[in-house]
């Protein structure tokens, strides 16, 4: 279930929603940025979203951010399909959809906050605060929180470990040094941080030790009530781990079949599951990267740093164009009936974020993209003269 604010938290998200989409169904503040000769279009951008995304996927919507401004927000196809009932459609403003590991970015806002409100540097071992009664295995002790956020850990578990026991037992077993350093994409780097930032935030006791269960429940409890206090709230956004709005995900090459309720997945956030509109992921980053309302300037730079961003990417897709810096995180998932999800964010140079969600997968893919980034970079491609 969603967090519920208080009335007068609610009466002024109403006051703002009214002021910021009561004019129109596309805000169009900005149009086109020009770089010399060159000018790119927002409404351009918006069109070629519009026509990659109707083509390759059951529902979707997206947003567009630039200055601090919804710019434009689209959405077509539906939540749920006849087949299901209850037949809705997409909504980039209102429709939460999960967007899997684009998550990892926003854990990524939340532990360099709590980082450095201790005077903690990205530099510092993790191995100082992680429970007293967990075991530490081998080179563990090597492992920062940098590392984490980049993906070069070092941990290699044989399966996805992201509940708390799984975590636990991995830290146990340790890590070979010769990992140490080297990129491998890994949820539990994600997941694991769902741990640490209570500790680090004083809300769970690393010495007062606990079963399991009592670990999971309280752990994962005080990190989402710490994204909303410290992240959402700031933005005037909610969101959940679960299914509130009653969205299904499909498969695209099978859209007569029944869709999936993925169920509240809470257990794993960190590294995936919140629930949030394209809106809303939309803003969240923008605000990340163009203001200090979220982090500081000096944790600004740290997480947009071109050679080495943290819980980001830099590096580009498709290669067709090359418009200068750039930042990233996609996410999906799939059920062995190929049904699930695509979502992704973009930061781009110029100043423009862009967030995708969609609930359907293996339509990008076949359908002329290599993935929802590339579809992404080339919608924003196209969108220049």
């Amino acid at each position: 279930m969603k967090f519920v604010r208080s009335l007068p938290f609610l009466l002024s998200l109403i006051v703002i929603t009214f002021l910021q989409f009561s004019c129109d169904d596309i805000i169009n503040l900005q149009d086109e940025l020009c770089e010399g000769t060159d000018c790119f279009s927002i409404e351009s951008f918006a069109e070629n979203l519009d026509s990659r995304l109707s083509s390759t996927t059951l529902g979707y919507s997206y947003a567009i951010y630039y200055e601090q401004t919804l710019q434009k927000w689209g959405h077509g196809g539906q939540a749920r399909r006849s087949q299901d009932g209850n037949v809705f459609d997409v909504d980039a403003i209102q429709v939460d959809m999960n967007v899997a590991s684009c998550a990892k970015s926003i854990t990524t806002i939340a532990t360099l906050q709590v980082l450095e409100a201790n005077s903690i540097p990205v530099t510092a071992k993790i191995v100082d605060y992680l429970p007293d009664w967990w075991t530490i295995g081998s080179d563990v002790d090597m492992i920062t929180f940098e590392q984490l956020l980049r993906q070069r850990s070092g941990f290699r578990p044989a399966s996805d470990a992201v509940n708390y026991a799984q975590i636990k037992a991995e830290v146990a077993n340790g890590i070979d040094a010769a990992d140490n350093g080297v990129e491998n994409y890994q949820n539990m780097n994600f997941c694991i941080l769902r741990i640490l930032i209570p500790i680090l935030d004083n809300t769970f006791s690393r010495t007062n030790e606990v079963t399991d269960n009592v670990g999971a429940t309280e752990t994962t409890d005080l990190f989402k009530s710490y994204l909303q206090d410290h992240i959402f709230d700031q933005l005037l956004v909610n969101f959940s781990c679960d299914n509130d709005d009653e969205v299904l995900y499909y498969n695209f090459n099978n859209p007569a079949g029944n869709g999936w309720d993925p169920g509240d997945e809470c257990g794993n956030a960190g590294g995936g599951t919140l629930s949030l509109s394209a809106n809303d992921l939309c803003k969240t980053m923008h605000y990340a990267a163009t203001t200090t309302d979220l982090i500081s300037a000096a944790m600004r730079d740290a997480m947009f740093l071109e050679s080495k961003p943290l819980g980001c990417y830099s590096n580009q897709v498709n290669g067709s164009e090359d418009w200068g810096e750039q930042f990233h995180h996609n996410g999906g998932f799939a059920d062995s009936a190929g049904r699930g999800a695509a979502a992704c964010w973009y930061h781009f140079h110029n100043g423009v974020t862009v967030a995708v969600s969609s609930n359907s997968a293996g339509g990008i893919s076949t359908n002329g993209f290599a993935n929802v980034n590339d579809l992404i970079e080339q919608a924003f491609d196209a969108s220049w003269d």
